[in-house]
């Protein structure tokens, strides 16, 4: 019995003052165009201004880590294909073009030293290939 005479007492102070009600009704506008009125055009503007600022940083800086976050994908890709071509090679070594793969994901990677150690297993395989003749003086030039 306590609860409905709070309820309605509730009820009857929210009609009094429309301002407190939980609903959103046509009153709410009334009140925040009253209360805007106060505020400087100014300061309004400002505030426009600076929000809208903001958000364009924001869009900026989401572009820039998805870039960011694009090359580290890219190369975390390209270190698993390395590593897939180094199980490949561990069962099949004498696989000359999977040895040359290797140097060029090395190359990549930046990782010269083992792109020589790479380049010398196919040469091994194969001393006379032109292919191989070529990315020796390319690694030689580094």
């Amino acid at each position: 019995m306590a609860r409905k005479k709070k309820a309605a007492k509730k009820f009857v102070k929210n009609q009094e003052n429309p301002s407190f009600s939980p609903r959103f009704n046509h009153n709410f506008f009334f009140i925040l165009r009253r209360k805007l009125e106060k505020i400087p055009l100014r300061v309004l503007l400002a505030l426009v201004i600076f929000l809208s600022l903001s958000l364009l940083l924001q869009k900026e800086r989401d572009k820039t880590k998805e870039k960011v976050l694009g090359w580290q994908a890219e190369v975390r890709t390209t270190q698993e294909k390395a590593y897939a071509w180094k199980q490949l090679l561990a069962e099949k070594p004498d696989y000359r073009d999977g040895w040359l793969q290797l140097v060029g994901l090395y190359l990549e990677l930046n990782s010269p030293q083992e792109a020589k150690e790479a380049l010398f297993q196919a040469k091994t395989l194969d001393p006379n290939n032109e292919k191989i003749l070529v990315l020796e003086k390319l690694l030689e030039a580094e």
